[in-house]
């Protein structure tokens, strides 16, 4: 396929801007937002040899790609013993969230290479990948289309897009063409998003749903027991990874609830717990997981500023305002919620999961509430109406059991396509 003038002049202008990408890095490794001692590896360059056998490359860009990423790298694993993952990240708390699972995952992580020519080109001779998963929305055109030229096959799993990245997409068919039309196949969350990779060129289409599939501790955790000691009979509410802005909206329905004379105990957990200051800025009293500190049942307030706890803070909460949904930002996943039987109080933005929220919301397992006096009614109400929290939890925990089957059937037929491939 020839290559368009677009992504030729696109290509021209990314390799161009390798000359100024060791300031940006340097400023953004300042800001505690890449890992100062890998910055080379956003150049294509690394401190290892090349890996001498193929590897499964898997792409999230943060947190939540990653997991399902892992999710997948499992499910994977169990039909091909001997393989071995190679996956990129974008962000610095996705790429700890590798490594921890390296310990039990045959997985190496590597940073994403710049999408300059010179970049991808050393990224793909040093990772040596059967063929690659791209999950979420990480659409670039260096590194897709490189991948093609190599003869990588590329597939994109939980894969969606928002009405306006389809319509820039759209306005440029030939390079929409040149990228997602040499895609092996799309795994995508709804019908929706469905449509969007077909009308870009992507034939191959599969609507599974989001596998950003939290795995439910099911054992409580002594994080989870100290928290309910904390809270000492209070309602439990968690604000769950939470973004600028939203921290001081569920302070302004704690006040609420305070003012009703409600009694809670809440969670404070910042999606990015490199904000852990700034949120403490709003909760002067509050302690901090952070600091090794643990509250007491004389604490209204505490604050997990630290990665790796989220399932001891599904244990312990009663009630989960989920963060990302109140600003704009496409919602957090509600599935691991409601794996945990948690009832989840969402803001309008949902978009990054519109097919989970559409689903739970149906079950009665998400409410969407923005109004600030009617939220705090409404955990008044939830709260004291145990039968209904029974029977939240009951549904949630069942949902969450099917949707876990998701990475499995994607894994198989990944499998079957590359068996289909090479015979």
């Amino acid at each position: 396929m020839h290559k368009p003038l677009f992504l030729s002049v696109y290509y021209f202008i990314m390799q161009a801007l390798i000359l100024v990408l060791p300031f940006y890095l340097n400023r953004r490794a300042k800001a505690g937002k890449e890992d100062s001692a890998r910055l080379d590896e956003r150049h294509g360059l690394y401190q290892t040899n090349p890996l001498d056998k193929k590897t499964i490359w898997l792409h999230g860009v943060s947190v939540g790609e990653v997991s399902a990423a892992l999710a997948l790298a499992k499910a994977l694993l169990s039909h091909h013993k001997e393989a071995h993952f190679t996956i990129t990240t974008n962000t610095v708390t996705a790429a700890k969230l590798v490594e921890d699972a390296s310990s039990a995952l045959p997985v190496t992580h590597y940073y994403v290479p710049f999408d300059a020519p010179s970049s991808v080109g050393r990224f793909f001779d040093h990772i040596n990948a059967d063929f690659g998963v791209i999950f979420e929305s990480d659409f670039w055109p260096c590194l897709l289309n490189t991948a093609h030229e190599r003869g990588v096959p590329l597939y994109l799993a939980s894969a969606q897009m928002s009405e306006s990245s389809f319509q820039k997409w759209a306005s440029r068919p030939a390079l929409a063409a040149a990228i997602f039309g040499r895609m092996r196949h799309c795994f995508c969350h709804d019908n929706t998003q469905a449509g969007y990779f077909q009308k870009l060129g992507l034939s191959d289409v599969t609507v599974t749903g989001s596998l950003k599939l939290p795995s439910i501790t099911t054992r409580k955790t002594a994080l989870a027991n100290q928290l309910v000691k904390a809270a000492n009979g209070r309602a439990v509410i968690f604000g769950a990874s939470t973004h600028q802005g939203e921290e001081r909206q569920l302070l302004d329905i704690s006040a609420h609830l305070e003012a009703r004379g409600f009694e809670h105990f809440l969670i404070m957990a910042p999606r990015h717990p490199i904000r852990g200051d700034e949120v403490a800025s709003l909760l002067p009293q509050a302690k901090r997981f952070s600091r090794g500190d643990m509250p007491s049942t004389k604490e209204s307030a505490y604050i997990l500023d630290s990665l790796g706890q989220m399932a001891s803070l599904y244990q312990a909460a009663d009630i989960v305002w989920l963060g990302a949904t109140f600003s704009g930002k496409g919602g957090h996943n509600p599935l691991e919620a409601a794996g945990y039987g948690k009832p989840v109080i969402s803001g309008l933005s949902q978009f990054k999961n519109q097919y989970e929220f559409d689903q739970l919301t149906e079950l009665g397992l998400v409410t969407q509430i923005v109004d600030t006096n009617q939220t705090a009614q409404f955990i008044m109400a939830l709260y004291q109406d145990k039968g209904m929290r029974e029977a939240i939890a009951k549904k949630g925990r069942s949902y969450a059991k099917k949707a876990q089957k998701r990475s499995d059937t994607v894994a198989k037929t990944i499998f079957e396509l590359q068996a289909e491939r090479q015979r």
